[in-house]
């Protein structure tokens, strides 16, 4: 939400007044008001003649009353907001309109148009754009000028419009130089987030190294510990994604000592595994998925939710590198304890599925044989095409068990025939 603690000087903007009780009727509504601001032209001038010769736009009876009681702009921003908070949507851009075509003063349509933008920038990220630009624009040297440049750099950000995004940031970092902002405090927060956004931003578009460079700079400055550990993390990352494997171990490796409780642990320990193993120091590797699979999960649902992620994802990497490597044991006691974590139908039984195939491997076909008849046993029919594969977990699950029985029987018999063999010689 852009702040609107401060307010402008008491000036007016002069617009033809409205010819009727209910103007809104002959404002084509907020849609030829937002062609209007992005046609670039003065702020509302052109709203009552864009309909001139068009149809009238018909209100609602209750939305009409409403507009003829409201008694200022005040009131019509009420029902404006009311009508949107009810699914109104249409009726409270047509009331927008109406408040924006009176002749009140400057600081009350400012605050409509920041109104209008945050209502907007829930669902629609163009219109918001648009409102705010025009208003940079109108009140070039409004208080609120770089809160609104931060917001248009990370809507265009979220838009893909990298660039102009970029832009944006690096004017709120000049505002906040040339500006003497009273409150240098939210001045330093506002070019902090700046600058980070444009270091995700960076990130995102593969700038890995320009990222980087920001980053250290973000580093210098005086910044709060929970932002001092996002930089390191950070960081970290970049090295990652540079290759620079001991560096990356080496930061996270000391994120996860200096605060086994911080907000990047499970990141910090699926990062460092995979650059453990990718140094080939792979029992330290295990030692960490390990360590991670038998942590303990906030009972904060959402942090629930990442945890198990986290755990997942860092696990089955893990679990399916040892695996093809042939090391079936260390991948054997990963898939265990992915097991163990949820009780999800997709997740569950595809991990006792790996199960089976490590004791397979490990000589064990009796082991194997009870997680395939616990897969058989446990797993629903209605629930096998859950599971995203060539061909339904229960029917891997049943034909690797009828292999094993083959080979256990098999096996016996062949010890039969040898042992007889023997006894006869």
């Amino acid at each position: 939400m852009i702040p609107r603690s401060v307010r402008s000087s008491h000036s007016f903007l002069h617009f033809p007044p409205a010819r009727g009780p209910v103007s809104v009727r002959r404002i084509g509504g907020l849609a030829a008001l937002i062609s209007c601001l992005a046609s670039g032209g003065p702020l509302l001038a052109e709203v009552h003649s864009v309909s001139t010769a068009a149809e009238p736009a018909i209100l609602p009876e209750p939305t009409v009353r409403v507009v003829q009681a409201a008694h200022g702009s005040a009131d019509l921003l009420d029902a404006a907001k009311k009508r949107w908070s009810e699914g109104k949507k249409d009726e409270a851009e047509l009331v927008f309109a109406e408040l924006l075509s009176l002749p009140i003063p400057i600081e009350e349509k400012r605050d409509a148009l920041l109104e209008m933008a945050d209502l907007f920038g829930e669902a629609d990220a163009s219109r918001a754009i648009i409102i705010l630009e025009k208003f940079l624009q109108t009140y070039p040297r409004d208080p609120a000028a770089s809160s609104i440049l931060l917001r248009l750099g990370i809507l265009y950000r979220s838009q893909g419009a990298y660039e102009i995004a970029s832009a944006r940031f690096f004017r709120v970092l000049n505002a906040t130089m040339r500006d003497g902002n009273e409150d240098l405090q939210a001045a330093r927060q506002r070019a902090t987030q700046a600058r980070f956004e444009l270091a995700e931003m960076l990130t995102e578009q593969g700038r890995i190294t320009e990222a980087a460079a920001v980053y250290r700079k973000i580093e210098l400055l005086d910044l709060s510990p929970e932002d001092r550990m996002t930089v390191r993390f950070r960081l970290s990352c970049v090295a990652f994604e540079t290759r620079d494997f001991q560096a990356a171990v080496d930061s996270f490796a000391a994120l996860r000592d200096e605060d086994p409780s911080g907000p990047y642990q499970l990141e910090s320990a699926y990062y460092l595994a995979a650059g453990l193993k990718a140094l080939g120091r792979e029992r330290e590797a295990f030692d960490v998925v390990v360590d991670l699979l038998g942590s303990q999960i906030s009972d904060v649902s959402g942090n629930q939710a990442q945890s198990i992620y986290w755990k997942r994802r860092t696990g089955n990497e893990l679990a399916n590198g040892f695996y093809k490597q042939g090391d079936f044991l260390s991948a054997l006691t990963i898939y265990q304890a992915l097991a163990r974590l949820s009780d999800d139908t997709e997740w569950r039984w595809p991990a006792v599925y790996q199960i089976g195939l490590c004791f397979e491997h490990l000589e064990l076909p009796q082991r194997a044989l009870e997680a395939y008849e616990a897969i058989l046993k446990g797993l629903p029919v209605t629930d096998a095409d859950l599971v995203r594969a060539d061909a339904s977990l229960r029917d891997l699950a049943r034909w690797r068990s009828d292999h094993v029985k083959w080979m256990l029987d098999y096996g016996e018999r062949f010890r039969i025939m040898v042992g007889s063999d023997t006894s006869d010689s």
